[in-house]
């Protein structure tokens, strides 16, 4: 498929996923996992969960673009978080690097619509979490 079809056929694919994820703490749906183009990508929602049962200074949330931009960074400030002492990673290689083509302009609006309400939820959550207003990518 292609990823607009995929994300066409993303409800049909998770039918009953989410309740009988909600229903048994260890139940694992393949689809979920490997299928879920837009759900998984609702970090506003899934950030305000964990908070629903951890506090706010227990948890750490760390941007991708800053991970690549600056490995050694970005570990040695998750080391920190978690009581560690610094270390040195040394050099990291890139995987996954794919060409693939650029997304259509139409597909790009139609994803910044569909998580236009999370990504306010999430910088919601952010400002309370960590006086983060926006991801790298939106500041």
């Amino acid at each position: 498929m292609s990823f607009e079809e995929a994300i066409d056929a993303e409800t049909e694919r998770l039918a009953g996923c989410h309740a009988r994820l909600r229903a048994g703490p260890h139940y694992y749906c393949r689809n979920h996992h490997h299928l879920s183009y837009l759900d998984r990508g609702r970090y506003g929602h899934y950030l305000q969960k964990w908070l629903e049962h951890f506090p706010a200074k227990q948890v750490l949330v760390l941007y991708a673009e800053e991970l690549f931009a600056n490995p050694n960074r970005v570990a040695n400030e998750t080391f920190a978080f978690l009581g560690l002492a610094p270390h040195e990673l040394g050099v990291a290689s890139a995987h996954n690097r794919i060409g693939y083509p650029a997304m259509p302009s139409a597909t790009r609006e139609r994803l910044r619509h569909h998580f236009d309400d999370d990504r306010k939820l999430l910088e919601a959550v952010l400002r309370k979490v960590q006086g983060r207003s926006t991801s790298p990518a939106t500041r």
